[in-house]
């Protein structure tokens, strides 16, 4: 039997519920099994770690959709680690992100001089300065991610 494309780990503690997604987000991720698996009482808030996502597809989109359409958490989810796989699919779609609220995200940034992208981790809040740059870890020089992904991902 061949291992699962994306597979969850829950941990709960007194204050919240970190849900930790590691692999491939396509028309295998079975998001009703994953919400049976939920706690069903003392429903605190829910944090998704999506830090270990590595692709998604078309149908993976219609996947997460329906998962945070059929969540029915009572307070805001948050989305937070979201990988820069991830991050262009929530930059780009307006249903990814459906009642929840992305609170940190890794966004790939073109290295002219390494001629790669890197990932930098950004967290969404009051105090990020949409003009700030990143360094390079080759240490060449800052370059800036894509203002308008930060901006729509802040609304």
């Amino acid at each position: 039997m061949r291992a699962p494309r994306l597979s969850w780990k829950t941990e709960i503690h007194d204050t919240d519920i970190l849900l930790t997604l590691d692999g491939i987000i396509d028309e295998n991720f079975h998001y009703d099994e994953l919400i049976a698996k939920l706690p069903t009482e003392n429903r605190q808030p829910l944090r998704v770690n999506l830090k270990g996502i590595k692709r998604i597809n078309s149908m993976g989109i219609r996947q997460w959709y329906y998962f945070v359409k059929n969540l029915e958490w009572p307070t805001p989810v948050l989305l937070e680690e979201c990988s820069s796989v991830f991050t262009d699919f929530l930059s780009n779609t307006k249903e990814m992100s459906q009642g929840c609220q992305v609170k940190s995200i890794y966004m790939a940034v073109w290295c002219p001089e390494c001629e790669d992208d890197f990932d930098v981790r950004i967290d969404l809040d009051e105090n990020l300065d949409l003009d700030q740059g990143y360094l390079c870890p080759n240490g060449s020089d800052y370059y800036k991610p894509e203002k308008w992904r930060l901006e729509v991902l802040m609304k």
